[in-house]
């Protein structure tokens, strides 16, 4: 395998990931944001 295909897969998996825990966070976030108050 060529490091430019590596170089994509772990693009792809990462942006995968992010798109995955970003919605997760935001979530925790607003949670703990409302129960502080």
């Amino acid at each position: 395998s060529t490091p430019r295909f590596l170089t994509v897969m772990w693009m792809r998996t990462i942006s995968r990931t992010a798109l995955l825990c970003l919605p997760t966070l935001l979530a925790v976030h607003f949670w703990a944001d409302c129960t502080q108050r």
